[in-house]
């Protein structure tokens, strides 16, 4: 394996090795980008070793598929199911990301599983991921305000305009949640589905993986905190730091940027997640 060239920094380094795949660069870009700067140069360190000694025994810094799936199984889908629900699990919430994850679990153990199964199970899943994801305050807020200088220009009554201002915006917001979702969940499903039925990294480059971290980072930072919840995640940011949507936002892509670290040295230590781990 041919070492990047010298000097460059070490996440750099990483995006240079030879034989990746190509849904990986972007992947690790928005990973490491995500991140407060400290905490992304620490991040980018460690998996640029972690390429490198993927490099040293197989030839080229190329993740099996099953590096893909271990890190789904592990992180990404307990990372959204954790973002749509965070106080209690409701079985119509909570089942799909189940089934994702098992599906997850059993293709990281070799089983090929069919485009149709996973379409199915992807596209309710990634309905309520994509749900949670929308901006429904900052939508809801424009919506009230237009509704309220419609009904001041219109010489609505005051408890006349409240209550059209706040009708209008719960429920234009709600609808385009809705489609939103739709629409997003209908559309990655497909192409999801096709990339871990086929097991072709063109395929999954081509379904823009990076959008998926995105949508679980801002389901994150959009969530309710449980009470007594520490702002972000252990060692994501500075302590002390006070919780704002930012904030969990970046926790959150620090907990997915650490977990596909942890696949990709996993691989190394043959711990790939199999099904009679999966809980």
């Amino acid at each position: 394996m041919t070492d990047p060239p010298a000097g460059a920094a070490p996440f750099e380094q990483s995006l240079a090795c030879p034989g990746m795949p190509a849904w990986l660069p972007p992947v690790l870009r928005t990973l490491h980008d995500g991140q407060n700067p400290a905490t992304a140069a620490r991040w980018g360190s460690r998996v640029n070793d972690s390429l490198h000694a993927l490099g040293r025994t197989r030839g080229e810094a190329h993740p099996p598929w099953e590096v893909v799936h271990d890190w789904q199984a592990r992180t990404v889908v307990p990372l959204m199911l954790q973002a749509c629900q965070p106080h209690t699990c409701e079985p119509a919430a909570c089942e799909p990301a189940a089934a994702l994850r098992q599906l997850h679990v059993r293709a990281a153990a070799g089983e090929r599983i069919g485009q149709g199964q996973w379409q199915a199970v992807l596209e309710p899943a990634l309905h309520e991921l994509y749900r949670h994801a929308y901006g429904y305050a900052s939508a809801y807020a424009t919506a009230h305000a237009s509704a309220s200088a419609y009904a001041s220009a219109n010489d609505f009554s005051q408890s006349g305009a409240v209550q059209f201002a706040n009708s209008y915006a719960e429920l234009s917001t709600e609808a385009n949640r809705q489609s939103y979702a739709r629409s997003n969940a209908v559309a990655n499903a497909a192409v999801l589905a096709v990339a871990y039925a086929s097991g072709e990294d063109q395929a999954y480059a081509e379904a823009y993986p990076f959008a998926l971290l995105h949508a679980c980072a801002h389901a994150f930072a959009n969530r309710q905190r449980p009470a007594g919840e520490q702002a972000g995640l252990a060692g994501a940011e500075p302590a002390g730091e006070q919780s704002t949507p930012e904030v969990e936002r970046r926790a959150a892509y620090t907990r997915l940027a650490d977990g596909l670290a942890d696949s990709l040295d996993n691989l190394a230590s043959l711990d790939i997640v199999r099904p009679e781990s999966a809980r």
